[in-house]
Parts: C-alpha cells; structure tokens; sequence
C-alpha cells in the first residue's frame, strides 16, 4: 500500500486569513482618512495624469471647483462606501479561507476513508466554493464538524453585506427574523488598563502618553454590540448627483447636436444609476 504525506501548514493558513484583515484595515483607514481631511477636495479624475503628463480621463462628468459644501457631500457617501465594500471585501477573502480549509479537510476523511463512496471530493469542492458563507459555515459543520467560534456573527454580516451588493441598502423582509426585525450582532474589543492595586480601569487610549500612578495590566475585553433593523428600511439617500452634460477636454468641443449627457440618478445609497438618453432606467434586480 503506497503511503501519502498531506501536509497543513496552520501558520500558512493563518497568514492567509490575516491578509484578508490587514487588506480590509489599511483601504479603509486609506479611504476614510481622505474623507476627512478638510483640505482634500480632488474629485476630479481628469486631475491624474499618466506618465507622460496627458490627462487619461479627457471626458468630464461634473463641472470643476465645485463649492466646497457639496464636495463634502461627496465625501460623506465616499465614507459609507468605502466601509461598505471592505466590508464585503473581508467577507469575500473569509470565504477563499473556509475553501482551503474544506480542501485539507476533503482530504484527511478521504485518506481516513471517512468519505461515503458516492461522494466524489473534487464535485464535493466545487459545490462548496460556490456556496455563500452561511452555506459554507453548515457545510464544514455537518460534513467535518469544523465550526468557527463566530460563525453566527459571520452569517449576520454576510446577510447585511448582501444587503448592501444586491438590494442597494435595502433591508427586505427575507433577511428578517419572525417579528420583522434584521438583528446583527458583533464583538467589540476593548483594550483596558487595570490598576493592580485600586483595580480601577482606564481605556488604553486614555493612558497613551501618560504616566502611570500604579503598576498596571492591560487587559482585552469582548463586549456584545447589536443593532437592530427593520424590513424595509432605507439608507437615507442625499439628491446631490445632478444631470450634466458630458465636456471634452482634447482641445474641442462636440457641435450641440452630437453631444451626449448622462442622467445620474439617486438611489437609496447615494450610487448612481447611469441612464442613456431615451432610455428608461432598469430596475435593480435583488438576489
């Protein structure tokens, strides 16, 4: 009988899953830092320049210096965003981890002979990676009895994410619970400073650059964080896209009667739907 090695490199698997976390951490902090900074105010994507100094975006949508309230504007739905897609972002790189876990797990129960034989392990795979991950998390539990400690918590985020990709924002009624209520759930992570002697508390960020009166531990506690939303509710949409007519910046402009303009509507989260002219927008499909 030929013997076969399968080795799992756990610290591997987990700098996978890290990458995922670091990925999520530093566009957000990129994105959100630029939204708040007052003095940055470049929306304009004729202002990047390729390598040789041509502007590669020659066709405007908006017209340039806009005041800078509504840049603002602007800023606040890029803020919503960008959390958004790192949301989805870290979801969708927690799905790859759970595939390479299904993968080592298909097979050690193969080489165990643990599988049934009507089960082939390639088809078995396949069928898991285009599972979501509220599938995946029951897959891995039933078939392996692998359960990941905040698979619940997960499942929660991956509804809200489908929410926000395929329902523009929208909560609707099969995402609700029985009382009609979408309820999420999350762990917050609270590093604390604990006085070894008084036993009194200090937020760690309240102790940075301070000196200590006493010989202190640090310490991290999990709390419980829930919000709660009902079916069919909106995101708040802000009416600050406006129709405007396309502008060339190759040195001419078209006659009136070759111009075209492209309608951009609000929706519900402050995306925009783009319209041709004579055109009737298309409804957005949910999944």
């Amino acid at each position: 009988m030929t013997k076969q090695t399968h080795h799992i490199d756990l610290d591997k698997l987990k700098d996978f899953a890290h990458v995922g976390v670091r990925r999520a951490v530093i566009f957000m902090g990129l994105g959100l830092n630029a939204a708040h900074r007052e003095d940055f105010l470049d929306y304009e994507l004729s202002k990047i320049l390729s390598s040789s100094g041509e502007r590669r975006f020659p066709i405007e949508f908006f017209p340039e210096a806009l005041p800078t309230e509504r840049v603002n504007y602007f800023k606040v739905e890029f803020a919503r965003w960008i959390q958004d897609c790192c949301l989805c972002d870290l979801l969708e790189h927690h799905a790859l981890f759970l595939d390479k876990i299904h993968l080592h797990a298909l097979v050690v129960y193969r080489s165990l002979g643990k599988l049934a034989e009507k089960d082939d392990p390639e088809k078995l795979h396949n069928k898991f990676r285009h599972e979501g991950i509220p599938g995946k998390h029951k897959s891995l539990r039933e078939r392996f009895g692998i359960d990941p400690t905040h698979s619940a918590t997960i499942d929660q985020l991956y509804e809200a994410r489908n929410a926000l990709t395929h329902d523009f924002g929208v909560v609707l009624p099969k995402r609700c619970d029985a009382s009609g209520n979408f309820v999420l759930r999350w762990p917050k992570f609270n590093f604390i400073g604990i006085g070894n002697e008084t036993g009194r508390e200090t937020p760690l960020a309240a102790m940075i650059g301070e000196r200590t009166t006493e010989e202190t531990t640090i310490a991290l506690r999990v709390e419980q964080r829930e919000t709660t939303k009902q079916a069919n509710a909106l995101r708040p949409a802000r009416k600050i896209w406006k129709r405007s007519s396309t502008s060339l910046r190759a040195g001419r402009s078209l006659p009136p009667s070759r111009r075209s303009s492209i309608s951009l509507q609000p929706t519900a989260l402050g995306r925009t739907a783009r319209t041709p002219p004579g055109h009737k927008s298309a409804r957005p499909c949910s999944k």
